[in-house]
C-alpha cells in the first residue's frame, strides 16, 4: 500500500466518523426550555426548579441559612429538585454545573448549595430524588435574570449543546 493510498483511507475514515457524529447530533439533539415547575431531563436525571426567591425573601433566607452569603448585592435562592430515574446507578449532583444567567448571558455568582429534606444531594441513590437550595448573588437591581442552565462550563458545554441541545429553566 502506498502512502497516498493510506492517507486516502485515513481521510475517508475521518470523514465517515464526522458524518456519523453529525447524524447522531441531528437525531438526538433536542432543546428544552421549561418554566418553574417544569422538568429538564438529561439522560436518566431530572431537574426541576420548584421555586425562586428574590430580593427581600432571598435576603432573609440567606441571613438564616447561609450567613456567609448575606451581604452586598441581591440574592436569588432557587429550590432545585434533582431526580435520579436510573434503576441501578447512583447520581452525583455537582452544584457547579448549574448556572444562573441573565439576558446578556452574564453568570451570577453561586454562593451556596444547601441540602433540604435531610437528604444529601451529593450522592442520590437510583430511583430517588433530593432537594437543594442554590444561592446566587446577582447585580443589585438586575431583574433580567430568567435562565437556569445546566452545563460543564467550557468545551463540554459546546459538546452538550451540539449533541443534546440547550437545557434551561426560565425563572421569570
Amino acid at each position: 500500500m502506498t502512502i497516498s493510498r493510506g492517507l486516502a483511507v485515513f481521510g475517508a475514515a475521518i470523514v465517515g466518523i464526522l458524518i456519523f457524529l453529525a447524524a447522531v447530533a441531528i437525531l438526538n439533539r433536542r432543546d428544552q426550555s421549561e418554566p418553574i415547575g417544569g422538568e429538564i431531563r438529561i439522560d436518566d436525571f431530572g431537574f426541576t426548579a420548584q421555586r425562586a426567591r428574590w430580593k427581600q425573601e432571598a435576603s432573609d433566607y440567606c441571613k438564616i441559612n447561609a450567613p456567609e452569603s448575606a451581604g452586598n448585592g441581591e440574592s436569588v435562592v432557587v429550590t432545585l429538585k434533582v431526580t435520579n430515574y436510573a434503576k441501578r446507578v447512583d447520581f452525583t449532583f455537582r452544584p457547579e454545573t448549574v448556572f444562573l444567567i441573565d439576558r446578556e448571558h452574564r453568570r451570577a455568582t453561586r454562593l451556596a448549595a444547601l441540602p433540604l429534606d435531610g437528604k444529601s444531594f451529593h450522592n442520590i441513590p437510583a430511583g430517588s430524588d433530593a432537594l437543594v437550595d442554590l444561592v446566587f448573588r446577582v447585580s443589585s437591581g438586575d431583574q433580567s435574570l430568567l435562565i437556569f442552565s445546566f452545563g460543564q462550563n467550557g468545551f463540554l458545554d459546546v459538546l452538550d449543546d451540539v449533541f443534546f441541545g440547550k437545557k434551561q429553566i426560565r425563572l421569570n
